[in-house]
């Protein structure tokens, strides 16, 4: 029967950090990142031995702590072993460490599995020459990754202003707090809500507004359920004229640790109304022609059109002037913007009547040679009085439109977007998706302008112009473009012209147009792009140590390609050693073995550290450096030497090891210094120079399951 022993020894038995407790939140994030900012916090605390006096005892303050995370025993989230762990910093006789301090302690980023873990937390004493010489204090905490696939979230649900709720300003203010349940249950991250408010125009259902308005208020909070607005009647278009109708809906999202976002859910839309009660008692002037969503020709508008409204009912006394004014909507605005903050196309002013005709519209209209034109229209009715006028009452505004008679398409459609970092510049590419309705021809489409930002309301960020030229029919039709700063979840505003002809009149228009695509992030892909060639022979010396085979050879050719190699780093980043227990040695310091104790990569000069039988830091590392400023092509013959422990003189014993190499490559790419690197693990067998194979076949394969791995039996 073959007996197992562990390779390291215990040197200290007694417990000198106690009371260890792991606290976790119920359901923590499955991104080991996210820990930074839980809530509750992820939270370790331990309590060291006192020495005389009441201070910390010294094998505590300089001891080190090793923290990972486990399933079903074995590791599965943590870069650090008990040789290399972080130091404790035990400087307290009460330590603790939360949040990003114990993400710090894994040493890297994990995205765990739906499942059940353990979070353990280690305490190595020092050794003499700095090696984790004995165990201190160990805890661990169980903990579940939920499933999140699994979860059903319930909507937020509107709570005031409720349904139908009627709201009368004071003294010509109107302060609203609009108030929404939290999405149940609470996600791991932070729920953001947008909260949108439209004002329903007249005849429009409260589903025609949000499909068609722009929103009055559109505000974000994080994880808070309420939004005051200090004063509702200054977004609301003429609100001190007549009564005013608002619908509200909140939109809940969430942030992935992976950076997407989210859909939770929306609330169902809610209706409030505003009643002013010091309206004037006149009754309001009403449009009459053209009507609301009239359509017009280009050659209706380009005869006298004749603008027609209601009189003031009751007629005052004194005469009264109708003030008549067009507004042309621009592209995205919707008409109380245009209202707005636009200069109107046509102001007139009669008096005593309700029509007026003008004469060629279509030469006050912007472009509408090129496309469709959007109009708004109101009238007032003006009093003189001394020192000026006072307005009477307003008509409700009317939105009418000009048509060539031929209108393509409104927008194209950009899909596929994909980003990726090159040449320290983002890459970024998709694919324009347009649809061609019959009897249109498009003959070009010229994207124009590339703006990060608003296109409406803020200040441009930047702006690329590309030249591209795409003759288009109906289709899907890829673009590219380079940008120099980050471009991830940033909407990107594309501005583009296409020309048309149209069937019906056999005119060619050019038709400007902005849409916008919300960008991926980017991704370094040129470590993917490189081309590897790594060594591959393993041989054994027989040559130190008094004739044992203590040191093996890695060798073969190491290739890069396409750069030139200023600098390649080798390094042992793994090393396990396999034996049966019978035959291991007294001495196994795992800190003397699986250094590199040497080594040559030709035409390059190796910077290493020598290995004298006393073990330096960075013996794990060897480094060659070209000898020449710009680098050299490496396909070259490489040989490192490795420290083995020593081989027991029991003939029948043999022993296998596993180690793995990081390559680092050091290149220049274009005056850009980089780096690209791979790893690579090697599996041998060691056999005993005197062993009978027949007689004594020891250890058949490297991955039999009698034997131990760093002490450890394999499972």
């Amino acid at each position: 029967m073959v007996v197992l022993v562990l390779l390291h020894i215990q040197l200290l038995a007694q417990s000198l950090v106690t009371n260890i407790t792991i606290n976790m939140p119920a359901n923590p994030p499955a991104n080991t990142a996210a820990w930074a900012n839980a809530v509750p916090p992820v939270l370790i605390t331990a309590k060291g031995a006192t020495s005389q006096g009441g201070q910390v005892n010294g094998t505590v303050q300089e001891s080190r702590i090793l923290v990972s995370i486990k399933r079903d025993g074995s590791k599965v989230c943590g870069l650090y072993t008990k040789s290399n762990a972080p130091s404790a910093n035990f400087n307290t006789v009460v330590k603790s460490w939360s949040g990003s301090q114990i993400v710090a302690l894994l040493g890297q980023e994990c995205t765990l599995q739906p499942g059940t873990y353990e979070l353990c937390v280690q305490y190595y004493g020092m050794g003499a020459i700095g090696s984790a010489s004995g165990l201190l204090g160990e805890a661990c905490k169980p903990f579940t990754i939920a499933d999140t696939k699994d979860i059903s979230y319930a909507p937020p649900q509107n709570i005031n202003p409720t349904n139908g709720q009627v709201l009368k300003p004071a003294g010509g203010s109107l302060p609203v707090t609009l108030r929404w349940t939290p999405i149940i249950p609470k996600p791991q991250t932070s729920v953001t809500y947008r909260l949108k408010v439209w004002q329903l125009m007249q005849g429009q259902s409260g589903t025609t507004a949000m499909r068609t308005n722009t929103p009055i208020v559109e505000r974000e909070v994080t994880d808070q359920t309420q939004l005051l607005k200090a004063n509702i009647l200054g977004d609301i278009e003429k609100v001190a004229d007549r009564d005013a109708q608002l619908v509200w809906q909140v939109m809940a999202t969430t942030t992935t640790p992976q950076n997407k976002v989210e859909q939770l859910g929306n609330s169902e839309p809610t209706t409030f109304n505003i009643v002013n009660e010091d309206k004037p008692n006149t009754v309001s002037i009403r449009n009459l022609y053209p009507e609301n969503k009239k359509v017009l020709s280009e050659k209706e508008a380009n005869t006298p059109l004749n603008f027609k409204w209601t009189p003031l009912v009751p007629k005052p006394k004194d005469n009264i002037t109708y003030r008549l004014k067009v507004w042309q909507l621009m592209q995205g605005q919707s008409g109380a913007q245009a209202m707005r903050t636009n200069k109107p196309i046509v102001t007139k002013d009669v008096d005593n009547v309700t029509t007026y005709t003008k004469q060629n519209l279509l030469g006050d209209i912007e472009k509408i040679a090129n496309k469709e034109a959007q109009l708004i229209w109101q009238v007032e009715a003006l009093e003189a009085v001394q020192g000026g006028v006072k307005n009477l009452a307003s008509s409700e505004p009317t939105q009418f439109a000009i048509s060539s008679g031929c209108s393509p398409t409104d927008e194209l459609t950009f899909t596929d977007s994909t980003c990726s970092q090159q040449d320290g510049l983002a890459h970024i590419a998709g694919y324009i998706s347009l649809t061609v309705p019959s009897g249109v021809t498009i003959s070009t489409v010229k994207i124009t302008k590339l703006t990060q930002g608003s296109y409406f309301g803020a200040a441009v960020a930047t702006t690329y112009t590309l030249p591209t030229t795409l003759t288009l029919s109906s289709g899907k039709y890829p673009f590219s473009f380079v940008v120099n700063e980050s471009m991830c979840n940033k909407k990107l505003y594309v501005g583009y012209q296409y020309t048309y002809t149209c069937a019906t009149t056999g005119l060619t228009k050019i038709n400007d147009c902005v849409d916008s695509v919300v960008m991926p992030c980017c991704k370094c892909t040129l470590c993917d792009q490189v081309q590897w060639k790594l060594p591959q022979t393993i041989t054994y010396d027989d040559g130190f140590f008094n004739g044992t085979n203590n040191v093996m050879n890695l060798s073969g050719t190491l290739g890069f390609a396409p750069y030139k190699v200023i600098k390649l780093s080798a390094e042992v980043v793994d090393f396990y050693w396999y034996i049966q227990g019978d035959c291991q040695k007294c001495n196994s310091n795992d800190y003397y073995y699986g250094n590199i104790k040497n080594g040559s990569l030709t035409t390059y000069t190796g910077t290493g550290v020598a290995y004298d039988g006393i073990p330096l830091l960075n013996s794990h590392q060897l480094d060659f450096v070209s000898p020449t400023l710009n680098g050299n092509t490496l396909n070259n013959p490489l040989s490192l030497n490795i420290t083995l422990p020593p081989q027991t003189k029991l003939s029948c014993c043999t022993d296998c090891f596993r180690f793995c190499v990081r390559y680092t490559a050091t290149f220049m790419d274009g005056e850009v210094c980089k780096t690209c690197s791979i790893v690579k693990c090697y599996e041998t067998k060691r056999t005993h120079k005197n062993l009978d194979q027949i007689a004594y076949p020891g250890i058949t394969e490297c991955g039999d399951q009698r034997v131990r791995i760093n002490g450890e039996q394999q499972k």
